[in-house]
């Protein structure tokens, strides 16, 4: 079974903007007011919850611990989490806090502007981890490491050294860059006992300062990591550990949202190490899985089947043979 730790989000997308409007005092005007030709639309979100969704989707046993209001927004969460089946019998339920949001504002030339609360899960912490969580568990991942502040660092270095010490596979998302960046010095200590560090071009940037992919992922393996599983976007994944490195294309389509694609890669990549595929094997069905959510107007509510990724990987083959 997996187990994902981390953010549990509420998406609110507004979108059909021509114009991003700029502040100008608070009454209705011209030059602070778009018209949405799009209705608002929510979605699932927060790296937690995007991940043990998506692994649901794809079939696979996970449970997800973190927190939630106890409010409507948490009974839609809890709604959409439910229908991927994912085991909610530690996710918390906050009576001091509300569930968090994330207001994602669209121009029509994807320029993006988001407004995040936190909310519930930034106070999840080791006092909400039951004593037994390593109880079937074959697989850890701590997602949304910047933003979990009741757990970083020592509660995750505690985790990951629990889940090492009973033969648990360990995964860490150390995105996304904001709020109390993370330090490579942060990491350090952890890095020994994370079998796969997670992240995307700009994470890396933001934590060593290197523009270079590969400079990216030395630096990583300097500190202590041990595989880098690096998201490159268009230019698909880097994947590289002491023995082996790895490049996978991406899987070209016609981008409709890309907010979750990277959560939407980890699970298909981690589902594909849990089934006891190679590197670039799993590499190659978590772009899949990615892309797929990519080309949905649904976002990560969009995210397919086991079935559904394998056929597209397939059609994708024949028509470039």
């Amino acid at each position: 079974m997996f187990l994902v730790i981390g953010s549990t989000t509420v998406d609110l997308f507004i979108s059909g903007v021509g114009r991003i409007p700029r502040w100008s005092g608070d009454e209705f005007r011209i030059d602070n007011l778009a018209w949405c030709r799009d209705p608002l639309r929510t979605s699932i979100g927060g790296n937690g919850a995007n991940t043990a969704y998506t692994l649901g989707r794809l079939g696979a046993r996970v449970a997800l611990h973190s927190a939630v209001g106890a409010d409507i927004l948490g009974d839609i969460m809890v709604g959409w989490l439910n229908t991927a089946n994912v085991d909610l019998r530690h996710l918390i339920h906050r009576l001091n806090a509300s569930t968090s949001t994330s207001t994602i504002v669209i121009d029509d030339e994807r320029n993006r502007l988001s407004f995040h609360h936190p909310g519930a899960y930034a106070t999840y912490s080791m006092r909400d981890l039951p004593d037994n969580w390593t109880h079937g568990v074959s697989t850890v991942v701590v997602a949304s490491y910047p933003l979990m502040g009741g757990l970083r660092p020592y509660g995750v270095r505690k985790i990951m050294a629990t889940a090492r010490a009973a033969g648990i596979r360990t995964a860490l998302d150390i995105g996304p860059a904001i709020g109390d960046l993370t330090t490579v010095a942060e990491l350090r200590p952890v890095l020994p006992d994370v079998d796969y560090l997670l992240a995307n071009e700009h994470e890396l940037l933001v934590l060593t300062g290197e523009s270079d992919a590969p400079a990216q992922i030395a630096a990583m393996h300097a500190a202590g990591a041990n595989t880098v599983v690096l998201r490159r976007g268009k230019h698909g994944v880097a994947v590289a550990s002491a023995v082996e490195n790895h490049t996978v294309p991406a899987f070209s389509v016609d981008v409709q949202r890309t907010v979750g694609a990277g959560d939407v890669f980890n699970a298909g990549f981690l589902m594909g190490i849990d089934a006891g595929w190679s590197l670039s094997k799993a590499a190659e069905f978590g772009n899949a899985a990615g892309a797929l959510v990519v080309a949905s107007d649904q976002g990560v509510l969009g995210a397919a089947t086991r079935d559904e990724v394998e056929q597209f990987i397939q059609s994708h083959r024949f028509f470039n043979q």
